[in-house]
């Protein structure tokens, strides 16, 4: 007797990872679309001879769809989501990486619900192309604290991998993991966006993160910002002259009013990637670039400092983002604006290793060892 539960739905996910409709697999497999769905339901089982063009269409086998699956491996998804890209991880219990993806970026705040959604789908089914058996999947992203962003996505993945447990949760979590430590510390993310946090007890406290309408700096938007901001004083004839606006517009391809178009159309993650260009005019001594770059670290600072003032107890500070990857530029800048008891350190697992561990959690598996087989893959 098949157990109608257990492959109701293995049938619903093997279809889904395949992108097909109900319509279309009944068609590949001569019954009714109407079958489908109650077979999807649990309502009913396929016959054998229909379990076997099952397998043949999904490309698993007869025990993988049955749900016998006598592999005792475990193999999960970790993902890293941000504002400029979304970061895929296939991988084992044992720590063995099989594949790794990048896309773009899937905050709902800037994306929206749906395509957010449809990026850490598309990522999941091209990773996952071999049809290996998922376990579980762990989404740490920017923007799901908010408007229960995480839940939402969470409910969306549920009914596209029923069989498979799913936590949704912010990304700053993956940097903690990534991190290794366990005692009570500030966190802080400078990347397209930018927050800090408080962390306690696995209890998070969150300041700043408001969005780059509302955050006074410290990210890849607001230093891009303030680059273009520059560039485009400059053209005016009342700036200060930087080697910043001729790398802009070597990036742009033409003279830097003339992408003021493109910088209103294609938004926050767009001005994000001209930050490298103040990073680069700051490196040959450009004197606006290092203001640029330092009232930006002295933001990221004030907010640390705030957080330390009231909970002295807190020694360290882990940063992680884009921004800190920056020859060491932005993490100097910071040291030099923060309080001296801090030690600051720079997370070097990448963030989607911390989801990976969180994802290993959450199967109740032993973590330790997987950090140590990833910080010496990383190493």
């Amino acid at each position: 007797m098949l157990e109608n539960k257990k492959l109701a739905a293995n049938i619903k996910s093997y279809r889904k990872m395949n992108r097909m409709t109900q319509s279309e697999l009944a068609e590949k497999i001569f019954v009714s679309c109407q079958a489908v769905s109650k077979w999807e339901r649990g309502e009913t089982v396929p016959e054998l001879d229909k379990v076997c063009l099952l397998s043949d269409v999904f490309a698993v086998s007869v025990d993988e769809l049955l749900g016998h699956n006598y592999d005792d491996n475990i193999y999960m998804v970790a993902i890293d989501g941000g504002g400029s890209k979304t970061e895929f991880m296939l991988f084992d219990k044992l720590g063995k990486v099989y594949e790794k993806l990048t896309l773009g970026g899937c905050n709902p705040n800037a994306v929206g619900i749906n395509t957010s959604f449809e990026i850490i789908r598309e990522g999941i089914i091209k990773l996952n192309e071999e049809r290996k058996h998922i376990s579980a999947i762990y989404v740490g992203a920017s923007g799901f604290k908010t408007s229960g962003n995480g839940m939402k996505i969470k409910k969306l993945l549920e009914k596209e991998f029923p069989a498979v447990k799913i936590a949704c949760k912010t990304d700053i979590i993956n940097v903690i993991a990534a991190s290794g430590m366990k005692e009570k510390l500030i966190a802080a993310i400078c990347g397209t966006g930018t927050v800090v946090y408080l962390s306690e007890n696995e209890k998070l406290t969150q300041y700043t993160g408001w969005g780059y309408l509302f955050d006074k700096g410290g990210s890849g938007f607001h230093i891009g910002r303030d680059g273009i901001t520059a560039a485009l004083e400059e053209g005016d004839g009342f700036g200060e002259h930087s080697l910043i606006k001729s790398l802009i517009e070597e990036k742009l391809g033409t003279d830097v009013k003339a992408g003021l178009t493109d910088f209103y159309s294609k938004g926050q993650e767009y001005i994000a990637s001209f930050a490298s260009c103040v990073f680069k005019a700051f490196e040959t001594g450009d004197k606006v670039a290092d203001k640029i770059l330092s009232k930006n670290a002295s933001r990221v600072a004030e907010v640390i400092n705030e957080v330390y003032i009231n909970n002295s107890d807190v020694k360290k500070v882990i940063l992680s983002g884009s921004i800190f990857t920056k020859d060491d530029i932005f993490f100097n800048l910071l040291k030099k604006y923060t309080e001296p008891q801090l030690e600051l350190i720079r997370v070097k697992l990448p963030q989607v290793y911390g989801a990976a561990l969180c994802c290993a959690k959450m199967c109740n598996l032993e973590t330790e060892t997987l950090y140590k087989k990833f910080t010496d893959t990383e190493a």
